[in-house]
């Protein structure tokens, strides 16, 4: 017997009437949600109802709030539920289940999202507006309504549908399986197929309601344009354990816009089709709330009131909390508690006209900055309050994106950086793809479609208000350099925060389609590598990797696109990879990157002197011959036509081995083996030093070319009273030379500075070394009384204490001054000095005693470091806790005072063209000089 035709509109008739309510929630603990809902709501509302068999059939449960992924008790939640002309009684069912809240969910599971942690605020009939107390107080919809509603839709040109959630329709393509068997890209979205699976939701609804069974019509067809399809990755069930593999299930989809066009022309049956998959949704998985879009006419209209969720996400992302963090974050200098106040003040009033929707972006500012290989970028920055709205903003929502973006992607994610990308591109490699398909998007920044952006944030966050507020900030204007403003016409303004979280959102599709592809993909912003095993599979590949990107209006940069076999080596974030290895090649890329998301005046101007600064390849040439110091970004050393070659921050530098009189490494950098044994041959120490300056070791020829006769002249000179006193007096000078530095560039008018110059004046005249030390630490005093008036009571410190601090000024002074040790040894050992023989201090078990002499005039480093810190909060109290074992700190301050300090002694002074690192081989120098020739010993005095 042959099925009868889906053709005309009274089999949809056993669909009807429909009835939908709109259910809300109040939470009465804490639940944490993933991007989507759909799953745990359905389970929930089946289970909630009895778990009745063929509930999917009569019952459509649609989400409201995907999106809201955090919720705290006493806050609401929305969601929907649709009842087919049989579901009468399951959702008469429902209401009385929801109703007697939470009692009715006790037996339900408690380890799901979704059990006895709910109680009922309200129900409304989703077509009255009206409150619902049982299933008469459901206004039907009807086929009148129906018959009305296709009449209206058919009186317009056209219409826009609009995903509301992702859609699961089957591709054409019958042997599909797995994760290719659903449509994906716009492309897959035929009219034909459409249509198809328009009719096939339908007929397998109307056979559930009637007992009929109809086929499709294949006589008529929709004019449909697809614009954009973007595809939504979600999972749902138990992680896997010790014992059970993963359970977990895909529900993933495609979220679509498409237009449709000439109503008049379309079936009324086919039209009311149309209608009525508003409500329940078309495709697979349509019971759990996927396949559900709306219609909208060309002026933004739609025919029936669909419910939203219960509050916006904007209030949720523009607290008070939320605003003070982002104020402290955007901090360029220290302030004061009245003007932090009155900033937060600023914020808080422009996130009220957020949030009442009387927001305007303000025009942005041009500033123009260096690249690191020649030529300028432009930037366009927001004001400052507007700035730190967005990183509010950005810093909640990204969260909620986080979940959507897939693992290959690196760049702009909390927790996720270069490093990560650079050890997957190394598991790839070793695991046997070796050919890389390297490349970029040329002029991304600039080349993002405006209408592509917003018609994704509407397809993943329909009726939010933040969507709107992402696109101001987006398309907002720009002033020229001589002040006109002028409208900009595409892109993403570079220097506005919220840049790189949306720069993840475009490029995410690309992400998936490249992963579809099962190619193996590393993404960081808008630079990528594709790994595979042959040369023929990247180049098979390239064409497909060019037609993703056209999709969303982006083109591959050309001249940046190669293929390479690992052997051969590339260049990618900073690394040179070579055969499974990466070598840090630069920091250049970063510091750019740096500006970009961050950039005010203040910070690009920082930026340019950074880009000023050369290579931290530090020479020091005198009669001793050039004592090469490596350190900063990782750097690779090599042999090249008889010479020493430094790679670093992809610049190249160039030493002839006979004028080299030794090496030190300060850090992680890499040398080779043919380099290790031309440094032998010319009998030229290499020595090994940690990142933060522990001395680890050296290579030598097994007879350096200092020789231990220097030593035997240190121990001979430091034996002699009047040699030592002189080194005693200088030393001490150039410390209390320190203290009046660091007093005068904060508080110019300081009274201790008079006490302290009357001191230095006691030290000049001082015969006795003991009557020195006295004076040293009398200075001392008054430094410590500076540090106690300039700091806050919080920080606790009433002077200087260690072994073991007891407050957190005294703990930083204390790892910093270690840091200062260990940095001052290794340059001392490099110098050929033998660190326990000091002139000062006094011997002690395996202590450099050396070292610790020579650190001295330094320590105002450590003191100026700390202190610039704390002044800028950088690090605050709450980073440390006291015990009876003394005072500790975190892990990440201890990181934040090292990278500072470090920071400080290998940049490069503008007016001396030397760095701090090479004055503490200068002076290592001095005391060399000093011993060997009996001179002075002039030790490095501050600015």
């Amino acid at each position: 017997m042959t099925n009868p035709p889906l053709n005309t509109i009274e089999p949809i008739a056993a669909l009807l009437p429909l009835r939908s309510i709109c259910v809300c929630l109040r939470l009465t603990e804490t639940i944490n949600l993933t991007f989507m809902h759909h799953v745990p709501l359905h389970a929930w509302v089946r289970n909630l109802c009895g778990s009745p068999q063929g509930f999917s059939d009569f019952i459509a449960v649609q989400p409201l709030e995907n999106g809201h992924i955090h919720y705290q008790p006493g806050d609401f939640y929305r969601f929907q539920i649709t009842a087919l002309a049989n579901g009468g009684a399951l959702l008469q069912t429902l209401i009385e289940r929801l109703s007697a809240l939470p009692d009715s969910a006790e037996r339900l599971p408690q380890d799901a999202l979704f059990h006895h942690n709910l109680t009922l605020h309200s129900i409304h009939c989703c077509l009255s507006g009206h409150p619902v107390a049982h299933l008469l107080d459901c206004t039907p919809y009807q086929l009148e309504q129906l018959a009305e509603t296709t009449e209206w839709w058919q009186q317009q040109p056209g219409c826009l549908l609009r995903s509301m959630a992702p859609m699961r329709l089957k591709t054409a393509d019958k042997d599909a399986t797995g994760k290719h068997r659903y449509c994906r890209d716009k492309t897959d979205f035929t009219p034909q197929l459409l249509l198809q699976r328009l009719q096939d939701t339908f007929i397998q609804l109307i056979q559930h309601q009637s007992g009929i069974r109809y086929s499709r019509d294949e006589a008529h067809s929709l004019q449909l344009t697809p614009q954009l399809s973007i595809w939504v990755g979600h999972q749902y069930g138990r992680q896997p354990s010790a014992t059970k593999a993963s359970g977990r299930k895909d529900m993933s989809g495609a979220l679509l816009q498409a237009r449709l066009g000439e109503h008049q022309t379309l079936p009324r049956w086919l039209m009311a089709l149309l209608i009525l998959g508003q409500w329940i949704g078309i495709g697979q998985s349509r019971a759990f709330g996927l396949g559900r879009y709306r219609l909208f006419t060309p002026d933004g209209m739609t025919d029936s009131r669909f419910s939203t969720a219960a509050h916006a996400l904007l209030p949720q992302y523009l607290t008070e909390p939320d605003l003070r963090q982002a104020l402290e974050d955007s901090s360029e200098t220290a302030v004061t508690a009245d003007q932090q106040a009155g900033h937060l003040a600023q914020i808080r009033a422009k996130a009220d006209l957020i949030i009442e929707g009387r927001y305007q972006a303000p025009t942005l500012q041009p500033v123009e900055i260096d690249k690191p290989n020649g030529g300028t970028r432009k930037l366009s920055i927001p004001p400052w309050q507007d700035r730190v709205l967005q990183k509010a903003v950005c810093h909640r929502f990204s969260e909620t994106l986080d979940q959507l973006w897939k693992p290959h992607s690196y760049g702009y994610r909390r927790g996720m950086s270069r490093f990560q990308a650079r050890d997957e591109i190394n598991r790839h490699i070793q695991a046997g793809y070796r050919w890389v398909l390297e490349s970029d998007v040329d002029s991304f920044f600039d080349s993002v479609d405006w209408e592509n952006l917003a018609t994704r944030l509407q397809l993943l966050l329909p009726h939010e208000p933040l969507t709107e507020l992402l696109m101001q900030w987006v398309t907002a204007p720009a002033y020229t350099e001589s002040g006109d403003t002028q409208q900009r016409r595409q892109g993403l303004p570079q220097g506005a925060p919220v840049s790189p979280l949306l720069a993840n959102l475009i490029l995410d599709d690309f992400d998936g389609d490249m992963l579809a592809l099962d190619y193996r993909l590393v993404r960081y912003a808008d630079d990528f590598v594709l790994l595979f095993k042959t040369r023929q599979a990247a180049e098979q590949a390239l064409p497909q990797v060019t037609e993703s990107l056209q999709e969303h209006g982006l083109t591959i940069k050309a001249s940046k696109t190669r293929i390479v076999e690992a052997t051969q080596g590339f260049r990618y974030l900073g690394f040179l990879f070579i055969d499974g290895y990466a070598i840090e090649t630069a920091t250049a890329y970063r510091d750019e990157q740096q500006a970009i998301e961050e950039a005010s005046p203040g910070h690009v101007h920082q930026l340019r002197q950074q880009q000023q600064r050369t290579a931290e390849i530090i020479g020091e040439r005198q009669q001793f011959g050039t004592f090469l110091i490596i350190a900063g970004d990782v750097a690779y050393l090599n042999c090249e036509h008889q010479r020493l070659k430094v790679t670093q921050e992809e610049e190249d530098h160039y030493y002839s081995w006979h004028e080299l009189e030794g090496i030190l490494l300060i850090g992680p950098h890499h040398i080779t083996t043919p380099a290790l044994r031309e440094a032998m041959r010319h009998t030229i120490s290499v020595h090994f030093a940690s990142r933060f300056g522990s001395y680890e070791g050296v290579s030598c020829a097994g007879k350096p070319h200092q020789g231990h006769q220097l030593w035997l002249h240190q121990l001979a000179q430091f034996q002699q009273t009047d040699f030592v006193l002189g080194m005693i007096r200088n030393l001490v000078l150039a410390k209390i030379n320190g203290h009046l530095s660091l007093i005068r560039n904060r508080q110019p008018d300081w009274p201790g500075l008079e006490r302290l110059k009357r001191i230095k004046t006691k030290v000049h005249r001082s015969e006795a070394i003991e009557t020195i030390r006295g004076y040293e630490g009398e200075a001392a005093k008054h430094l410590w009384a500076f540090f106690r008036q300039h700091l806050d009571p919080q920080w606790q410190f009433n002077g200087r204490n260690k072994r073991p601090p007891k407050d957190p000024v005294n703990a930083l002074l204390s790892l910093g001054y270690t840091h200062l040790y260990h940095l001052t040894d290794t340059l001392i050992q490099s110098c050929g000095l033998c660190p326990w023989v000091g002139f000062y201090h006094q011997n002690h078990g395996t202590h450099k005693t050396l070292a610790s002499d020579l650190m001295e005039p330094f320590r105002v480093i450590v003191e100026r470091t700390v202190l610039t810190l704390i002044n800028k909060g950088q690090i605050t109290p709450d980073d440390f806790t006291i015990t009876t074992q003394g005072c500790e700190m975190t892990q990440q301050t201890r990181k934040t005072l090292l990278t500072a300090l470090m920071s400080a002694l290998t940049q490069l002074n503008p007016k001396t063209k030397q760095r701090l690192l090479d004055a503490i081989l200068q002076q290592s120098r001095e005391v060399q000089i000093a011993i060997k020739l009996s001179t002075p010993f002039h030790p490095w005095t501050p600015e």
